[in-house]
């Protein structure tokens, strides 16, 4: 016997869980693969759209060649398209927020850079850059002076 449970207005069977699992576990898969989920990119709202709607894309269309061949009956199209539309407006939003929330509580670190300021100016400004300006460069002392 088939265990079913309602949420809504479907009957969810182990089956239907199976292939919503197959089926998320691939568009997060995918939105990885893409880079949504770094944190540099993802505080920009239009990459974090473009990386979650390329890994949606990708992921949904990896995740029906399970579902077609293993599966029967399958989800809804309801389900299906509730899901997309999700992980392609929602969530992206959601993460490019709570991402920018997140960024904002991280203290700026300045630091006293023993060395030629030429010669190091370069590298530290591309750590400033990847910290998102939360690692600067209090001052630079050089030691030969």
């Amino acid at each position: 016997m088939i265990q079913t449970i309602t949420i809504g207005y479907n009957n969810w069977t182990l089956n239907h869980l199976i292939q919503a699992l197959i089926l998320n576990l691939l568009i997060i898969v995918g939105i990885y693969a893409f880079r949504g989920f770094e944190y540099d990119k993802s505080s920009n709202i239009n990459t974090c759209l473009i990386s979650f709607l390329a890994g949606t894309i990708t992921g949904v269309l990896i995740s029906l060649i399970p579902i077609l061949i293993l599966f029967n009956p399958r989800l809804s199209q309801e389900m299906f398209m509730t899901t997309i539309i999700t992980s392609i407006i929602i969530n992206p939003i959601i993460y490019s927020l709570s991402m920018k929330a997140m960024i904002k509580q991280i203290p700026v670190k300045r630091y006293l850079i023993i060395g030629k300021q030429e010669e190091i100016e370069p590298i530290f400004k591309e750590i400033e850059d990847k910290s998102m300006l939360k690692v600067k460069a209090y001052v630079y002392m050089n030691p030969t002076i």
